[in-house]
C-alpha cells in the first residue's frame, strides 16, 4: 500500500468496493439492528414512514427511530417526522399540546 496508493485512496476505493460496510456497522453500533432487519421493517411498514406513510422527501433512506433511554427501536421516519418528533422532546405530552393547538386554528 506505502508503494501504489495513498491510505486514503485505498479506504476510498474499499468504500467504492463494499458500500453497505458502513451503513452495516452504523445500524449494528447505533441501534442493534443488521441491515436484513432494517429491511424487514422497512417492507413491514410499505416502505413508508411508519408516521406519514410517506418515502422521505429528502430522498435519504428512512431514520431509523428509538428510544433514547431504553434504546429500543420502535419504527422508521422520514427525516421530517424524526426531526419534529425529536423537536418536541419526543414527549407524549408536547405532541398532544401541539395537536391541541392546530385544533384551534382548522378551517
Amino acid at each position: 500500500m506505502a508503494n501504489s496508493k495513498s491510505r486514503k485512496e485505498y479506504y476510498r476505493e474499499w468504500h467504492r468496493q463494499h458500500p453497505d460496510a458502513q451503513r452495516e456497522a452504523t445500524l449494528k453500533y447505533r441501534y442493534g439492528i443488521s441491515i436484513e432487519q432494517y429491511d424487514e421493517m422497512l417492507e413491514r411498514q410499505g416502505g413508508a414512514c411508519a408516521v406519514c406513510g410517506q418515502e422521505c422527501r429528502t430522498g435519504m433512506r428512512l431514520a431509523v427511530d428509538h428510544n433514547r433511554e431504553t434504546g429500543q427501536v420502535r419504527g422508521l421516519l422520514c427525516r421530517a417526522c424524526n426531526g419534529g418528533i425529536s423537536a418536541m422532546g419526543c414527549s407524549i405530552e408536547n405532541l398532544e399540546r401541539a395537536i391541541e393547538y392546530l385544533k384551534q386554528y382548522e378551517l
